[in-house]
């Protein structure tokens, strides 16, 4: 990898950015690394957010050290999002106004849940887990909280479930997909399992529907949950 001298810049801090950072100056890659990420926290190990970190016992997820990156000569520009990329310019240009050039541009940046339809992001008591700040959000409303909705029965959703039941809270787990692969994963993974609680997840059947409302229902031919 050759070039100008402007070295690598990785948009997205998460666990992708820092190990492509990790492996280059493990390689011997000698120009500036520059990891770019939109929060202002450092990476960090995500799958603990919907466990330890929401249930309030270990809220440690750095992936690295702080010292890790100075001794490494990489780079941190947290806080503040890429807006634009020019490729002609071999420039990127942040939410702050400020630039970074680079030879080569790597994009980390993941993914974002998907927001429910016609719902906004301010609405009281609802909540999506991405980031280390969407935890602590939603931990500090389990407190006053006696139900719980949890919409996506994957591995993050069931995690979500078996974490608020563990808190006394009566959880509905929806998902109108064919939930079998979905349960069977979740079990081997030790997150979740139907009837180990006193209050447990309930899954909805497939095709179950939300009605936009202040008070949602969910129907799914046998039961009603509100």
């Amino acid at each position: 990898m050759s070039g100008s001298g402007a070295g690598v810049v990785i948009v997205g801090a998460g666990l992708g950015g820092i190990r492509v950072a990790e492996n280059l100056r493990n390689n011997g890659f000698a120009d500036p690394i520059t990891l770019v990420g939109a929060e202002d926290h450092p990476p960090y190990d995500r799958p603990p957010l919907s466990k330890s970190v929401l249930l309030g016992k270990d809220d440690r997820v750095d992936l690295k050290p702080a010292e890790f990156y100075a001794e490494s000569d990489i780079t941190l520009r947290l806080g503040s999002a890429v807006t634009s990329v020019s490729p002609a310019d071999r420039t990127v240009t942040l939410a702050s106004g400020d630039t970074a050039v680079y030879d080569t541009l790597v994009l980390a940046t993941g993914l974002d849940p998907r927001p429910f339809p016609g719902l906004a992001d301010t609405v009281a008591g609802v909540h999506m887990i991405r980031t280390y700040d969407d935890a602590i959000a939603l931990r500090e409303d389990i407190d006053s909280a006696s139900t719980a909705v949890v919409i996506g029965a994957g591995f993050i959703g069931c995690e979500v479930a078996a974490s608020l039941t563990s808190r006394g809270l009566s959880v509905s787990l929806v998902e109108p997909a064919p939930p079998r692969w979905r349960l069977r994963s979740a079990r081997r993974s030790g997150s979740w399992s139907r009837g180990s609680t006193p209050t447990t997840a309930w899954i909805c059947a497939p095709g179950s529907v939300w009605p936009r409302s202040s008070s949602p229902t969910v129907r799914e031919g046998r039961r009603s949950t509100r």
